[in-house]
């Protein structure tokens, strides 16, 4: 599988847009998909910049995702970042998933994995979209004071769905605890 994330669609660096540039990138992302011949695209969010992208951005993501799974019918996972709208990007999840494309946007307490077959049998992708504290709070119902533990919580919930000795690929966008300082370019999502 290609493994990538932060995509960050619809950019503007100091006041230049960056979709042509980012064109550019996801061009060569679906050459050394084929080049590879991948069995899955996965996407750990961050898709879009900003929750309410542009329309161009959308245009771009639309594009991308057809070559993968209607051209070349590469499997596409893809999950909410802290940058995306969570909702926006479930939109249709039924739907695409018919046709391979599997969309995760919120944090659910009913998230299930992924299972996709290659030669040698099943694989399960579990996807772990962006979740705050709060949210894995209220969708567990126990006290998640932190990020890690929210994180711990989504994979409680993904490996009970799993068989023990299975091939697990996890398929997180999370805060990682630990780093010294926060960049400028992420915002804060929760206050208190």
């Amino acid at each position: 599988f290609l493994h990538t994330s932060d995509w960050h669609l619809g950019r503007i660096f100091h006041g230049l847009h960056l979709i042509a540039d980012q064109e550019a990138v996801l061009d060569q992302i679906m050459a050394i998909a084929l080049e590879a011949k991948v069995d899955a695209i996965l996407i750990a969010g961050d898709i879009y910049d900003r929750a309410v992208p542009p329309t161009d951005a959308v245009r771009l993501l639309d594009a991308t995702l057809q070559f993968f799974i209607l051209k070349q019918h590469i499997p596409v996972l893809l999950i909410a970042g802290n940058h995306d709208n969570p909702e926006r990007l479930n939109f249709g999840q039924a739907l695409f998933a018919e046709n391979k494309l599997f969309i995760y946007g919120p944090a659910t307490a009913s998230a299930a994995p992924v299972v996709l077959e290659d030669k040698t049998g099943p694989v399960y992708f579990a996807p772990l979209t962006y979740c705050e504290p709060l949210t894995a709070t209220e969708l567990s119902g126990t006290k998640q004071p932190t990020h890690d533990a929210a994180l711990k919580w989504q994979i409680e919930q993904m490996l009970s769905q799993i068989p023990a000795k299975a091939r697990k690929v996890a398929l997180a966008h999370a805060f990682v605890p630990g780093t010294q300082e926060t960049p400028d370019s992420e915002r804060p999502l929760a206050a208190g």
